[in-house]
């Protein structure tokens, strides 16, 4: 399953995007921000970027 799909590169953002969420197969607009070389934001939303849910991706060891 793709989960991230469609993005346009801009600087430390990436934008234009749909993320897919596995647990209920639903697809929502998104924005990814790079915070620094191991964390970035992910925010998922419908309609408008201030309507959603921003969560923190931290890459491991």
């Amino acid at each position: 399953m793709r989960l991230l799909s469609d993005f346009v590169h801009d600087g430390d953002t990436w934008e234009e995007g749909t993320i897919c969420d596995p647990r209920n197969g639903k697809s929502y607009s998104s924005i990814i921000k790079l915070v620094d070389n191991d964390t970035m934001e992910v925010r998922g939303y419908v309609g408008i970027a201030a309507f959603g849910q921003t969560v923190e991706w931290t890459r491991v060891n």
